[in-house]
């Protein structure tokens, strides 16, 4: 099973825990915008993988493997980060 690192994975619970609005930058490039709530696993290919949910901006449910997160753009105001990168 892939995972983070304990700092990134720290970002992780306090956008959920605060439900910042984000734009996550995938690996791949993609960019996703939304609010997300909620860790949890999903099985991908037989194996576990940790993910996080929420809704994007037209109120549409969200699920990205936090494996797939290459940073956050946080858009909330007052928020406790604005950005963080989960590159090596």
């Amino acid at each position: 099973m892939a995972s983070i690192t304990c700092s990134c994975y720290d970002y992780i619970e306090s956008l959920c825990m605060h439900q910042y609005e984000v734009t996550l930058i995938l690996v791949s490039g993609t960019e996703v915008r939304g609010r997300f709530n909620t860790t949890c696993y999903v099985s991908l290919d037989d194996q576990k993988q940790q993910a996080i949910k929420g809704i994007d901006q037209h109120q549409q449910p969200l699920v990205v493997l936090l494996t797939d997160i290459d940073s956050i753009d946080v858009l909330s105001p007052n928020a406790l980060f604005d950005y963080v990168s989960f590159a090596d």
